[in-house]
């Protein structure tokens, strides 16, 4: 796994913290999923010749694989 750093206005990390306290989770778990549930939606909405094109040209089984995966 990569690790990478983002940068959170002060105000959205500290309701992070207390949506991760609040339900018992981690703010990566929640970050996980709202990327994960951002690339599908992403997926959805485009494109298949587009989204394929943006994404280096990769196949919709490897996409799916990746996600899977996650």
């Amino acid at each position: 796994m990569t690790t990478t750093t983002l940068r959170i206005p002060d105000k959205i990390l500290k309701s992070l913290k207390l949506i991760s306290m609040k339900e018992q989770t981690s703010i990566n778990k929640i970050l996980n999923g709202l990327v994960i549930e951002y690339l599908e939606d992403y997926l959805d909405s485009k494109n298949a010749d587009e989204a394929l094109a943006e994404m280096e040209n990769k196949s919709w089984v490897e996409l799916d694989t990746l996600l899977s995966d996650l």
